[in-house]
């Protein structure tokens, strides 16, 4: 029996010789390395054009939408809007008072942010408008370590818009922007 494989296999293999299954692998040569150098190149080029493009675009995009953190500063946009980014940096008045915007023009705003308190206290978180006395809550949230807020109002001017806590601050940022 295993004569009659090692027959089998020695046919096999001459059949397959003869047909010429097996060539040696062809020289391409120089002209078809060049060819695919040029290619190579080429691409790279493109994608390195495209890469720089890109990150022009980013950077031009980003550092002329940066909004300013004066509340006198003139906007970028030149539209007018009012767009400002505060941190809370410290209580005004009462005790567990921060303000964040005083309003110079009565038009709707949208205000966001987030604030990180130390402390988890039982009591309520609130977002809120002043006007001559007149308190005006925005938004009132239950105590969490770091809360957000998004709100669209329309405000008179004088406003001022604070959020009151019992807890201190430790990181916070908040954004008004005229609608």
């Amino acid at each position: 029996m295993e004569r009659q494989e090692a027959g089998q296999e020695e046919k096999l293999v001459v059949e397959f010789d003869t047909f010429g299954g097996v060539h040696p692998p062809r020289d391409a040569g120089a002209a078809g390395s060049c060819r695919c150098c040029k290619c190579v190149v080429a691409v790279a080029a493109v994608m390195g054009l495209l890469l720089l493009t890109l990150s022009m675009g980013f950077s031009f995009y980003y550092f002329l939408s940066v909004p300013s953190c004066e509340q006198e500063a003139p906007s970028l946009r030149g539209t007018g809007r009012v767009n400002i980014t505060c941190k809370l940096n410290g209580t005004t008045g009462e005790k567990g008072r921060y303000d964040i915007f005083i309003v110079n023009k009565a038009a709707k705003y949208r205000i966001y942010g987030w604030v990180k308190l130390a402390h988890i206290t039982s009591e309520d978180v609130i977002l809120r408008t002043t006007h001559n006395q007149d308190n005006r809550i925005l938004e009132k949230k239950k105590s969490f370590s770091i809360m957000s807020f998004f709100v669209e109002a329309l405000l008179a001017n004088n406003n001022t818009i604070s959020i009151y806590f019992n807890s201190s601050c430790t990181d916070s940022l908040f954004h008004v922007l005229e609608l």
